[in-house]
């Protein structure tokens, strides 16, 4: 689990980490002591170039941005997965909106760890395929 400060919300968010995402953070540690930084900061430009690849690669022909891939997360990996709307607004850096609902249902560390283990149990298995 991680806590972050969104920079676009200045709200504190438990993030859940599947385990390939900790592998990275351990391979980047050295760079948080130096720079502050959790991984290398990329251009949005740059990210996008990455992640054209990373489609390419995996034999998809369309247009991937981080925005996309954003929301890609939130509808197949955690819509489908039955994880709240709110907690997934929270993860993905949306701002809540103010509506009495959205006051009253502020994610908890209790709340993203339970809906992070969901998630870590269906995508753990080496042999899961995406619909």
């Amino acid at each position: 689990m991680f806590l972050d400060e969104q920079e676009k919300t200045n709200s504190n968010v438990y993030t859940p980490l599947l385990p390939p995402a900790v592998a990275i953070l351990k391979k980047y540690s050295k760079e948080q002591e130096d720079t502050g930084y959790i991984i290398p900061k990329l251009s949005q430009q740059k990210l996008n170039v990455y992640l054209k690849t990373l489609s390419d690669a995996c034999g998809l022909n369309k247009h991937i941005t981080h925005r996309v891939a954003r929301h890609t997360f939130a509808t197949t990996v955690c819509g489908r997965n039955g994880v709240p709307r709110h907690l997934i607004s929270a993860w993905i850096g949306h701002k809540p909106k103010q509506t009495p609902t959205d006051i009253y249902a502020q994610p908890t560390r209790e709340e993203s760890l339970k809906f992070y283990n969901v998630l870590y149990e269906e995508y753990k298995n080496p042999d899961f395929i995406p619909n």
